[in-house]
């Protein structure tokens, strides 16, 4: 029972009580007017009713009161006041309150737990970070960024990303439809130079203009990147030149133009010039692995019949067929294809070449083509050793060897040029084991190139 029930319940019995009391006054021996007897149980009845009614509404405001300091309570984290007894309407609001304000708290910790977590990982991480508007104005950085740039927080906060990179001027205010992505930017005002990468995305799906811009030090790969460039130079120049002229005097020297040489002596100089021939050669292809990768390489697309393609290749291998006797089985070769044929035959060449090394004597190689889906397959497959599965992604690495397998010298090249060219072309390339015995190389090429196939 609720204690306004109770409060009502005792004032109908305190009425009812003073009521009988007056009734009983004429045998107690005291007279009274009937007419006054009513006006006085009347009012007594009026006044303790009206007692009661104060009594039980200041004791309802007061719970009210609790309920809504307890709304306020939890709206800022206080503690809220002790539960409101009884089983009324306003003690149920009341353990509700305190129900939700339960599941607040333990939102709020768990959110500010997730909040220090990342205040911490800003702080720490070897990456500058930048708060900005989508003005472009800081509001915000880490002390990374305070590190790289060399200028305090407070010179940076509420100027413009612009002013600090003049090179992220196009692409101010920033949006989604002009986004920045990987824009590279040098610090000259800082020695040795420092080179950043910059990268500006919106926080997550929040739309209000908040933008997270992300500054990498690059200093370490644009030294590598000097570094390489200047030993591509150094092959270029001081390997490759040199050793091209080491291979015309020998050839002079065997043409006899320095005199007739001891039979011994011919032998070696055919020896010294093969070597330097396979230097020559690994110089041009790890110059060209370099091209490819760069993306300095222009292909020259044309309509290509694969039979004489196929023909070619086989035809420039002929000599290392004959030698081992070999059996070079041709099927699919009525397709037609759009690529740059002598980068292809490049590719297809060397495939055959590295088939014909590993494949035994008087063994077989099947060259394949096949059409599927919009694209070309184009397979060699050879009896040779085969490619273990743990090697599959690293044959077509530079410099990479299955130890055991090589017989005679090569760069370890030939397959990361093919993998650039077929790259080049839109295409994958791949190896995998033919049945448990040797390898199936193959490469899918689309048969058309993308203007062709839109036009078509």
């Amino acid at each position: 029972m609720s204690k306004s029930t109770l409060i009502v319940i005792m004032t109908l019995i305190a009425n009812l009580f003073c009521l009988l009391t007056f009734l009983q006054l004429p045998s107690l021996g005291i007279t009274v007017h009937p007419a006054l007897l009513i006006i006085i149980a009347v009012l007594s009845a009026l006044s303790i009713t009206y007692c009661g009614w104060v009594f039980d509404s200041r004791w309802s405001q007061k719970r009210l009161s609790i309920l809504c300091d307890n709304i306020s309570r939890m709206r800022t984290g206080e503690t809220l006041n002790p539960r409101i007894s009884g089983r009324d309407v306003v003690a149920k609001i009341d353990k509700a309150i305190f129900n939700v304000d339960t599941l607040l708290s333990n939102q709020r910790n768990s959110l500010e737990q997730s909040d220090n977590k990342t205040r911490t990982l800003i702080e720490t991480v070897n990456l500058g970070i930048m708060i900005a508007d989508s003005a472009g104005t800081i509001l915000s950085i880490n002390p990374r960024t305070q590190e790289v740039l060399g200028i305090r927080t407070e010179e940076l906060v509420g100027k413009s990303v612009k002013t600090v990179f003049p090179e992220l001027g196009a692409f101010m205010p920033f949006s989604n439809e002009n986004p920045v992505h990987n824009v590279e930017v040098g610090l000259a005002s800082k020695m040795p130079a420092v080179y950043l990468e910059i990268t500006a995305k919106e926080f997550g799906k929040v739309r209000d203009g908040t933008w997270l811009i992300s500054l990498t030090d690059i200093s370490e790969r644009k030294a590598l990147e000097r570094l390489k460039s200047e030993f591509m130079q150094m092959i270029t120049h001081d390997l490759r030149a040199p050793l091209t002229s080491v291979i015309l005097y020998i050839d002079m020297m065997n043409a006899g133009q320095y005199g007739e040489l001891p039979a011994g002596a011919v032998h070696h100089a055919s020896l010294v010039e093969k070597s330097c021939q396979h230097m020559v050669d690994m110089i041009n292809s790890l110059l060209e692995v370099e091209k490819l990768e760069a993306g300095n390489i222009t292909l020259y697309v044309e309509e290509t019949e694969l039979a004489s393609l196929f023909e070619r290749c086989i035809h420039s291998l002929s000599n290392m067929i004959e030698k081992k006797n070999l059996q070079v089985e041709v099927t699919g070769s009525e397709h037609t294809l759009w690529c740059d044929e002598q980068r292809i035959s490049q590719v297809l060449t060397n495939l055959l070449s590295n088939a014909i090394k590993y494949s035994p004597k008087d063994g077989k190689i099947q060259l394949s083509a096949k059409k599927e889906r919009g694209e070309i397959e184009i397979a060699v497959c050879d009896e040779g050793h085969g490619v273990k599965e743990e090697f599959r992604e690293a044959v077509f690495e530079r410099f990479y060897q299955i130890k055991g397998q090589s017989t005679t010298a090569s760069s370890g090249l030939g397959l990361a040029i093919c993998k650039e060219l077929v790259k080049a072309h839109h295409g994958r390339i791949g190896v995998e084991s033919n049945g448990g015995i040797g390898s199936r190389f193959w490469f899918v090429l689309p048969i058309k190139p993308a203007e062709e196939e839109s036009k078509g």
